[in-house]
């Protein structure tokens, strides 16, 4: 089921259960593009997975990611260079999930997983999967690195 993404600092203090008021007053907004230093996303990103490679299981609740779903809304609240290290997997996914043969043949594929971020629980926890399906139908996708294909002309091609 597809559902909606808020990324939010854990510092906001913004409650899952406000989100649909807040949506509501959202919709006179101006959309903008942001610039984001890769460089320094890069850094923190491996701050924090190095600090988890170190001590994975001692990481306290504010080097992880809280997931909470409200409102048919993924909210994911956490600190920045638990965001950076997410942004490092959702990246790897854009550039992996697309070459994958297995897209080019309309199948589901497992890009990367943001489940290491999450707390840790006892027996069944929750799983953050990152995935990749081009959307049917498949004729107008091609994999990356290979040349487009052109349409066949018509009889009544000028």
């Amino acid at each position: 089921m597809p559902v909606d993404l808020v990324l939010a600092h854990q510092s906001l203090g913004l409650r899952p259960s406000v989100w649909p008021a807040l949506r509501r007053g959202l919709t006179h907004g101006v959309p903008r593009t942001v610039r984001t230093d890769e460089r320094r996303t890069a850094r923190h990103g491996s701050a924090w997975e190095e600090r988890w490679n170190r001590r994975w299981d001692r990481l306290p609740r504010a080097d992880r990611l809280q997931p909470a779903v409200h409102a048919r809304t993924l909210f994911l609240s956490g600190a920045r260079d638990t965001f950076a290290a997410a942004s490092l997997q959702l990246a790897w996914a854009a550039g992996i999930g697309p070459l994958s043969k297995r897209a080019g043949k309309g199948y589901d594929v497992l890009s990367a997983s943001l489940t290491t971020l999450l707390p840790l629980s006892r027996g069944r926890g929750t799983e953050l999967d990152i995935g990749f399906q081009a959307y049917p139908p498949l004729a107008h996708f091609t994999r990356p690195g290979r040349p487009a294909r052109r349409r066949r002309p018509t009889a009544v091609w000028p």
